[in-house]
């Protein structure tokens, strides 16, 4: 059970952790607290963005509904305990939306579930009522809570106003189903396939072990070339790429990944053709090329030879001749454990470490090519080519594999718009 923390009376804290022995033994990440005169309970789910707060007076409904409960932090969703439904959180909807007529019957493997869009509980009410963000932003979108808030105050408290005439709180719910968090998270994930398999803008059940869970980040070197320039020398840079690099802008790390290695992969391949072009164009307009036809035609054959080398080579050899090395090592020097060690992904890929502890940045330069790019290319193919028979190990959609890849997808942005300003 949660300790109680805080400054007021010992014994009200101790009563009313008695009172919610039940929801603090089954919610590990919640604590009780008492900031000033209130009391607080604090990382409801698991999440720091939030505080449910203990009304002073009659708080035995909301007791009542907390210890009937479990909030489970992958899922903004309410498991009831006596009925074993699971309630996931949606809105205050319409009550003419298409939605509130969905039931269906998910058979899945060996079990059938009765799937509903239907009335939220007056157990998720009470917790909504009495639930308050901590920040501004959350990647749980405070588990959407703040809807059933508005509802309920404006319903009370403004009832000429007429908002909440013609809405309703409402639940997506899957009836009857023993907790386990394995099973849940198959069947919530399968779940959201064939519900946008029948229809192509449902809702969707949020997994936040499948989104960006922490507000933190990755070190940055804010102003890698010092103060902000009073003028920036720009050109047209190639559309494609910009496009890739804007997709690229993302809290996903994925997702951010895979869009910068597309810009590498892109650049990499016109950057040497575009070389070989060039060399193409001097023999053929050397103005001797007809008197030496014969050694023009070696030449050409030497430079064709050159073209064929495999991919791996071109894309070594683009990132040796665009990025700066050094900009890279402002970045890793502000991030030096996640570079100095292995790093073992859930699924079961691992990517060696990129230096070794003590190396300074003549050291880098020295072993970055093809240390760099071959790490580059092995974490992109253990997130794409999962699949195929030469990739038994891969990077799972984790929680923990968001953290793990974070430091690379800052190396791979540097690398990326080192190399869209030579295209």
């Amino acid at each position: 059970m949660a300790e109680t923390t805080g400054t007021g009376p010992a014994p009200e804290r101790k009563d009313l952790s008695n009172k919610l022995e039940p929801f603090l033994k089954s919610n590990p990440g919640s604590g009780l607290s008492r900031r000033g005169t209130e009391n607080v309970i604090s990382c409801p789910w698991g999440d720091p963005t939030l505080e449910i707060v203990i009304p002073p007076g009659d708080a035995d409904p909301l007791i009542e509904a907390l210890n009937a409960v479990y909030l489970p932090p992958q899922y903004s969703a309410v498991w009831h305990k006596d009925s074993k439904d699971l309630e996931f959180i949606f809105s205050a909807i319409a009550t003419n939306s298409p939605l509130r007529e969905r039931a269906f019957d998910f058979r899945f493997g060996t079990s059938t579930y009765r799937c509903e869009y239907a009335v939220a509980s007056t157990r998720l009410l009470a917790v909504a009522r009495y639930s308050h963000p901590t920040t501004p932003l959350s990647p749980t979108e405070h588990r959407n809570l703040p809807g059933l808030y508005m509802y309920q105050h404006y319903e009370k408290e403004h009832p000429e106003t007429g908002f909440a005439k013609d809405i309703i709180p409402t639940s997506f719910w899957i009836h009857v189903v023993d907790w386990d968090e394995s099973i849940v998270l198959e069947l919530a994930r399968n779940l959201n396939f064939y519900m946008y398999y029948f229809h192509r803008s449902t809702p969707r059940i949020l997994i936040h072990e499948e989104q960006p869970t922490s507000t933190t980040s990755t070190p940055l070197v804010r102003y890698p070339f010092g103060p902000f320039p009073n003028t920036i020398s720009g050109r047209p840079l190639d559309p494609y790429l910009l496009g890739l690099w804007q997709s690229s802008v993302t809290a996903d790390p994925f997702l951010r990944f895979l869009y910068n290695y597309q810009i590498l992969e892109y650049s990499a391949f016109y950057y040497v053709q575009d070389g070989i072009r060039r060399k193409l164009e001097n023999i053929l307009r050397s103005p001797e090329m007809p008197l030496r036809a014969a050694e023009a035609v070696h030449a050409i054959l030497d430079i064709v030879s050159e073209a064929r080398q495999d991919d791996e080579a071109k894309f070594a050899a683009a990132i040796k001749q665009l990025v700066n090395p050094e900009a890279l090592w402002k970045e890793i020097a502000q991030n030096m454990d996640s570079f100095s060690s292995d790093t073992k992904f859930d699924g079961g890929f691992e990517v060696s470490a990129l230096l070794k502890n003590g190396w300074a940045l003549d050291d880098f330069k020295a072993a970055w090519i093809p240390k760099f790019p071959e790490a580059l290319r092995k974490i992109r193919n253990a997130l794409v080519h999962a699949r195929e028979a030469r990739m038994s190990k891969v990077i799972a959609p984790t929680a923990s594999n968001y953290s793990k890849l974070r430091p690379w997808t800052t190396l791979i942005s540097v690398a990326a718009m080192h190399t869209m300003l030579h295209q």
